[in-house]
């Protein structure tokens, strides 16, 4: 397949002038070289930050916008959010999220957790609202409750498979 790419452009260039054999050619670097780097690029995170919901029970709310009802409590072991910018409508409803605390990393954990997103909401200045189970999930062993002390974490997140 990577041969065909030049074999293409120069057959199209031959074609269609010099101007367009340029054209084609940047576009086939680009999708040779540049698509497949940015495709395997890992570890993109974004800075946001991150409250949790109140509930008793630590799972999520069985009213959230997404339409899950009590199923939207319990998917991925209860491990859910709600969020803002990230709702986009309902179309972002059901896309998974890698959520890692960065306030301090005595408490923190590298990874983090794993969200569902299954409703819309916003906290104070923050792009999740995880459920109880997903925020303490944040935590190393030992320190959830100094992390529930802080109310609202500064976060990182990027999208990943659910």
């Amino acid at each position: 397949m990577q041969h065909l790419f030049p074999l293409l452009c120069y057959k199209y260039g031959q074609k269609h002038g010099v101007l367009a054999q340029t054209s084609v050619l940047l576009s086939c670097v680009c999708h040779v070289v540049l698509l497949p780097a940015l495709c395997y690029s890992k570890d993109y995170f974004v800075k946001s930050r991150a409250t949790y919901y109140g509930s008793s029970d630590g799972l999520g709310t069985t009213s959230g916008a997404c339409g899950f009802g009590e199923y939207g409590r319990n998917i991925s072991s209860g491990n859910v959010a709600g969020v803002y910018r990230l709702y986009k409508n309902g179309v972002g409803c059901g896309a998974c999220y890698q959520v890692r605390c960065t306030r301090n990393p005595q408490i923190c954990t590298k990874k983090g957790v794993n969200v569902v997103v299954t409703d819309y909401g916003q906290g104070d200045n923050t792009d999740f609202i995880l459920s109880h189970h997903a925020y303490e999930a944040m935590a190393r062993p030992g320190t959830a409750d100094r992390l529930f002390a802080y109310g609202v974490v500064d976060v990182e997140y990027q999208r990943v498979p659910c």
